[in-house]
């Protein structure tokens, strides 16, 4: 299935942005309105799972970002914030375009039914196996 790239606006009107896996424009609004956004602007992406990867290699992320990741998301889940939720909230704040595709494909795979440690370790080259 082909990946598409979504903005959209949230019940508030504050702009939500991402990328999943779909059929079509119509599978990708369908989900939007399930969720109460508004969907704005879908494209099918130009990037793959494979061009992403070859991309990571060139720019990686930095262990303090992945501190800051690891340690807002410990604090969203102990608050008792929903998993999806909380990847979503600290995708939208965060500034590195690698670190938030590799959170939007953590949300897809949780989406899909996986758990989180199953999602992330498709990231090897960002997550290790601690």
């Amino acid at each position: 299935m082909p990946n598409f790239r979504y903005k959209a606006r949230d019940s508030f009107g504050g702009p939500i942005s991402g990328q999943i896996e779909a059929e079509n424009e119509e599978a990708v609004a369908s989900y939007l309105k399930k969720r109460n956004y508004i969907p704005v602007d879908i494209q099918k992406a130009r990037l793959d799972l494979k061009s992403f990867k070859l991309f990571t290699f060139f720019k990686k992320i930095r262990l303090e970002e992945l501190n800051l990741f690891t340690r807002q998301l410990s604090t969203l889940q102990h608050s008792g914030v929903p998993i999806l939720l909380s990847l979503e909230s600290i995708k939208n704040e965060n500034l590195n375009p690698v670190l938030k595709e590799v959170i939007q494909e953590i949300m897809n795979d949780i989406e899909k039914g996986a758990s989180l440690s199953k999602a992330i370790s498709k990231f090897p080259e960002v997550f290790s196996e601690v």
